[in-house]
């Protein structure tokens, strides 16, 4: 009976193999099929697509091939793309390579076959519902700092979240750190929560709230709020470039002095987001805040980030972060910086 009751299981397991075999080998062959310059027939289901590559799963290996843009010529595939351009405009249909227009995409609508160098495309996907973790991206890092409080060096935490769509971009972004020199304590913290709209033409709209703290500057709190129209000039995946502009109303705290400090302000922003290759990124922030209620006083913030990815999830970085102040509302110092070298996860894969 034992060996009766394991010949049951035995055919059952062997049933449920086979079967998962002929699913996946029905799944493969109503896959995709993609043609090389060189004459390579490959046939799988793509994966992952940026600007320069895609990535076909196949059955004869476990990672999946990455394959150039610029050696495509030709794709069937029986799934539907979007292609999104850099004046924000999308194109829905089936991919198309050509050997007359190799290196680029090709998108097949309804009525027409439209072509795109890659320096014209913000972005490829394949068209499917999209989840929440498709748009958001948490971050954590832990570095060494050295400050000019105390030109000492000291641990710095900090914490970011952004949530992006082709039209809207929310953000957070959290950093701190203190140290102690005999009974003297430093301190440095920066808080800001942003949302921007993005109109069709590249135009946005931007509103931000940072909260700033320095033991440098004697600032025991430093509130802004940003309200702002900019441009994107350059928005692909790989890189972006905008520059914004608008008012500022200014509330300051200092420690050495019990007045609350209020002031507006105009301001002039521009941002800079790079890739040297697919490991390395560049962030660069610069902006100028010409005071509209104190004459001839003028502050700024300069921001720039240079981060090697690595294992999927993990960065090592700098960052270097400058604040000016030529017209402090108290006898303060009038510049503050920060080096730091970081350490950090992310929850996207790269």
């Amino acid at each position: 009976m034992i060996l009766f009751k394991m010949g049951i299981l035995s055919r059952v397991g062997l049933f449920l193999l086979i079967f998962g075999m002929f699913i996946q080998a029905q799944s493969f062959a109503q896959g995709d099929t993609l043609i090389t310059k060189y004459g390579d027939v490959l046939i799988g289901k793509i994966d992952r697509l940026d600007l320069e590559s895609l990535k076909l799963k196949v059955r004869y290996r476990k990672d999946a091939i990455e394959i150039k843009i610029a050696e495509l010529v030709q794709i069937k595939s029986s799934k539907q793309f979007l292609v999104n351009d850099v004046k924000n405009r999308d194109w829905k249909g089936s991919l198309v390579f050509d050997s007359l227009h190799r290196g680029q995409y090709g998108i097949q609508t309804s009525d027409t076959i439209l072509f795109f160098k890659t320096k014209e495309v913000f972005g490829v996907s394949e068209i499917k519902k999209n989840k929440l973790t498709d748009h958001l991206n948490l971050g954590l890092d832990f570095g060494i700092n050295r400050i000019k409080a105390d030109n000492s060096i000291s641990a710095n935490l900090g914490v970011n979240a952004i949530y992006k769509t082709r039209r809207w971009v929310f953000q957070g972004d959290y950093s701190a750190f203190s140290s102690a020199v005999d009974s003297v304590s430093n301190y440095w913290r920066n808080g800001i929560l942003a949302g921007t709209y993005v109109f069709p033409k590249e135009w946005f709209v931007t509103s931000k709230l940072n909260l700033y703290t320095s033991t440098e500057q004697s600032l025991d709190l430093r509130r802004n709020v940003f309200l702002g129209v900019g441009k994107i000039f350059i928005h692909r995946s790989d890189e972006s470039l905008s520059l914004s502009g608008g008012v500022v109303t200014n509330r300051e705290i200092y420690t050495t002095s019990s007045s609350v400090f209020s002031s507006s302000e105009s301001f002039v922003s521009a941002h800079y987001n790079g890739k040297f290759s697919d490991r390395w990124e560049s962030i660069l922030d610069a902006n100028l805040f010409p005071s509209l209620s104190e004459t001839g006083r003028i502050r700024s913030n300069l921001g720039l980030d240079i981060k090697y990815k690595f294992l999927n999830h993990f960065y090592l970085g700098l960052r270097y972060t400058l604040n000016t102040d030529n017209q402090p509302q108290v006898e303060a110092a009038k510049t503050d910086y920060v080096f730091s070298v970081k350490f950090g996860w992310s929850l996207k894969k790269y």
